[in-house]
């Protein structure tokens, strides 16, 4: 049985990406209120914008992300599912001055979604934001693992959640593997709570 595509309205939320990414209202005006997502990025997970106004949506079902160019009304399939050893995807963040999107890659078969294929684990996976080609992955060291936000700080590292620890994880620039900031039950024996500035 085929699925339908899926419909996306944004109305006020495209307008506030299009402020958080500093784009003018010229740009924010011009955006689309409904996006049409093809049934092979089912079930939307994540959501990352550029300064441009190009969206990058994730696929918790089928893996992949999906492009929508400026002014587009339907979705491109843009890195394929399975691409990279990615399964399903999660979390989505363009890193535009590094020319980077980030995406959080995992097995979610305890929700009862399989994914594309059969990678085990929870990763953070890097992909060119020009060409879709993948260049990086890591594999959450703590187990079990669910990537599922992404940030960068104001320290140039990424910052990556997980969610059933739960804990947050920094991976500094050039660093093959990240490192944890501590969990809820470490934050219950210090004064002082982690977390990232923006």
């Amino acid at each position: 049985m085929d699925r339908k595509p899926t419909r996306l309205r944004f109305g006020t939320l495209l307008f506030a990406l299009a402020l958080l990414a500093g784009l003018a209202p010229a740009h924010a005006d011009g955006a689309k209120e409904e996006v049409v997502v093809p049934s092979s990025s089912a079930y939307p997970e994540g959501l990352t914008a550029t300064a441009d106004g190009t969206l990058y949506i994730s696929s918790m079902t089928n893996g992949g992300v999906a492009r929508v160019e400026p002014g587009a009304a339907e979705a491109e399939a843009w890195i394929a599912p399975g691409a990279f050893e990615t399964r399903s995807t999660f979390g989505v963040l363009a890193d535009e001055q590094a020319g980077k999107l980030w995406v959080c890659s995992n097995d979610a078969t305890p929700l009862g979604v399989t994914g594309p294929i059969r990678t085990e684990g929870a990763h953070v996976k890097r992909f060119d934001l020009k060409t879709g080609a993948g260049d990086f992955s890591v594999r959450l060291p703590s187990s079990p693992s669910l990537c599922n936000d992404l940030v960068i700080g104001p320290d140039g590292a990424l910052y990556v959640t997980n969610t059933l620890q739960p804990e947050i994880l920094r991976l500094e620039e050039g660093a093959s593997e990240p490192r944890g900031l501590g969990s809820r039950r470490d934050a219950r024996r210090r004064p002082r709570r982690a977390g990232v500035r923006n």
